[in-house]
């Protein structure tokens, strides 16, 4: 009986090898086996293998102590000789055990003292391996933490796109100004890049455009957005009252300083040349005008006009002969005075439209003061016989962008002026328009090698002040007679 008892324990023993706190996963597995009444095996899983399945230790290192504990009784507890009914106490009492084991453990705080950790992480060493060893210093073991999922933040729209998005529920553009007939060739690559803007252009001469502008101002109407117009007629208009500084990106550090206006509310984008203009079809070469002297001349008189736009006349002619950066005044004055006494011009409106029409027609044959980009663009374009008098200097004035104060579509306004200021733009305004650049990035451009043929430009820009300007124009008003 006792040889049968220990054969039977040695069994037990062995089917038993290896119960104990075993680690797999997350979770122990404490198991209570033996043999039923009949020589069948059977196999207990305590309710501490069930809860463990559900509750991660990660929760707390309390947790992994109580489990550890329930392992370590569950595996001292041998099989229960007897019959079925003790069999059923003894898995009764296990079962509860784990069951209050389980609730103490969980019930406890998931904020361990780093005290409790210490003793959870030293009471483990042993029998736990590395990778979950949890450290005195975190109370959360770091192996086991489960982070939530990291999702990347939208990137954050450039201004650029911003600005877009705006143009777009503002819907359309107006542009007012000495835009040209031309304006819709160099605006096209910008009309398609946003077929969802609608371009609106209103072209003016400086005189009518600075008189409508000054007009809706003081009727309390803002009817335009971006204005390009002569640097003359800003120094008369209250530019103050009526465009709004910006930063011009495209210029700014890129393109000379002389370029940006006073306080960044304008900029100068082109030059248009100016000079004698003449019809080459009557005037050959060898008997046009080779200096502002051979105006003088008796044989111009009944065949010159002048045009009322050109009233920074006497100030261009005052800088010409100026020495050491000055204006000399009474030179000026004193030559419109005996040309228009010799010549007797008429008097014409503009650069353009009807007074092409008549000097093309030969009307009259010499236009005194007059656009010589115009002119070229008569000549070079539409194959007309205008000419520009051949002398060792041409005269310049800029042409300016403006952004108005009281925009009805701001944003839109800023994308065309940027368009009209990049390379491209700069680029396609100078041909189309027969204009001298600004941009230096404007390289291998027909048009500045046509004029640098034709002569070095002296641009006045820095003399059209208020002052100046003033001056100009009320002796030149008076010589027209207005």
């Amino acid at each position: 009986m006792g040889q049968r008892h220990f054969q039977e324990r040695r069994q037990n023993e062995g089917l038993a090898e290896g119960i104990g706190p075993i680690f797999k996963g997350l979770y122990y597995r404490p198991r209570l086996m033996g043999r039923c009444g009949k020589g069948r095996l059977f196999c207990v899983d305590t309710y501490a293998i069930l809860f463990s399945n559900t509750f991660s230790i990660e929760k707390t290192t309390l947790r992994l102590f109580w489990f550890q504990w329930v392992a370590c009784a569950a595996s001292r507890i041998r099989l229960i000789r007897g019959n079925a009914m003790s069999r059923k106490i003894a898995f009764i009492l296990i079962s509860m055990l784990a069951v209050l084991s389980l609730v103490a453990a969980c019930g406890k705080s998931t904020t361990p003292s780093s005290s409790t950790t210490t003793k959870a992480s030293s009471s483990t060493a042993s029998s736990t391996p590395k990778a979950t060893t949890t450290s005195a210093v975190s109370s959360t073991p770091k192996a086991t933490t489960t982070a939530p999922p990291m999702t990347s933040a939208a990137p954050k729209p450039s201004q650029q796109e911003q600005r877009e998005e705006a143009a777009r529920k503002e819907g359309k553009v107006v542009l007012w100004g000495t835009t040209g007939s031309e304006a819709p060739q160099y605006l096209a690559p910008f009309i398609q890049r946003y077929p969802w803007l609608k371009v609106e252009i209103q072209d003016l001469s400086s005189e009518p455009l600075a008189e409508k502008v000054i007009a809706e101002f003081k009727a309390g109407k803002h009817n335009w957005d971006l204005m390009t117009q002569s640097e003359e007629m800003m120094t008369v208009m209250p530019i103050r009252d009526l465009v709004t500084p910006y930063e011009w990106p495209n210029v700014v550090g890129k393109w000379p300083a002389s370029a940006v206006g006073p306080d960044n509310l304008y900029i100068r984008n082109h030059v248009t040349p100016m000079g004698v203009i003449y019809n080459s079809k009557i005037i050959s070469p060898a008997d046009a005008p080779k200096s502002w002297e051979d105006l003088l001349n008796p044989k111009w008189k009944g065949k010159t006009a002048a045009s009322k736009s050109s009233d920074e006349a006497p100030l261009a002619l005052a800088a010409w002969w100026g020495k050491d950066g000055g204006l000399d005044w009474d030179r000026s004055f004193k030559f419109w005075e005996d040309v228009f006494k010799i010549t007797q011009p008429r008097v014409v409106s503009g650069y353009t439209g009807p007074m092409q029409t008549l000097l093309v027609a030969g009307e009259f044959q010499i236009m005194v003061y007059g656009s010589a980009g115009s002119a070229a663009m008569l000549q070079l374009v539409n194959k007309l016989p205008v000419e520009i008098a051949a002398m060792d200097r041409i005269l310049g004035k800029s042409n300016t962008y403006s952004i108005s104060k009281n925009a009805q579509h701001p944003n839109a306004a800023r994308m065309l002026v940027d368009y009209m200021t990049s390379t491209e733009g700069s680029t396609l305004h100078s041909e189309v328009s027969i204009k001298i650049p600004l941009n230096p990035k404007v390289t291998n451009s027909k048009v500045v090698d046509f004029f640098n043929k034709k002569g070095q430009v002296l641009n006045i820009s820095k003399f059209i002040t208020k002052e100046n300007m003033a001056k100009s124009s009320a002796f030149w008003n008076k010589l027209l007679g207005l």
